[in-house]
């Protein structure tokens, strides 16, 4: 039996919700990294490869209409959640891999996760909770249930 895609991102478990401005476009379900930008604190997708980040995640703004396939425009308020271990999150996978379930995901660099490298534990941000088959030619980043690490 197929699930579903959910509509939100926000799955299950525990977060702290924040807002920033964007300083890129950002869509629903991409890592995240805040940084202070001449005294503005902002928001972009996390932009380091296996690189340390918090559990950070754009969520729909649900109060004002907006659905999980809403981006938000640079400049825009963007709502994000830090998550907390255990958390469930449905997440952007990059594009090129097939993922199985149980998978360690870290930062891809470009908002959406990857296979851990195995390298450091620090870097795992995920586990995936489903299989998706992202190896095809001409597979395209895909949101997938994860839960926080």
């Amino acid at each position: 039996m197929a699930i579903s895609a959910p509509n939100t991102i926000h799955l299950k478990g525990e977060y702290k919700r924040e807002e920033f401005l964007t300083a890129e476009a950002i869509t629903p379900g991409h890592l995240c990294q805040a940084y202070n930008a001449s005294g503005v604190e902002k928001v972009k997708k996390h932009p380091t490869a296996k690189g340390f980040t918090e559990k950070m995640f754009a969520v729909e703004e649900a109060l004002l209409g907006k659905v999980i396939g809403d981006a938000y425009a640079s400049g825009d308020r963007v709502p994000v959640n830090i998550y907390q271990s255990g958390a469930e999150v449905y997440a952007w996978l990059k594009a090129g891999t097939n993922y199985v379930v149980g998978e360690l995901l870290e930062s891809a660099g470009d908002g959406t996760l990857q296979k851990n490298s195995g390298t450091a534990d620090l870097q795992t941000v995920a586990n995936l909770l489903e299989a998706t088959d992202l190896s095809a030619s001409g597979a395209v980043a895909t949101r997938a249930r994860v839960r926080i690490h």
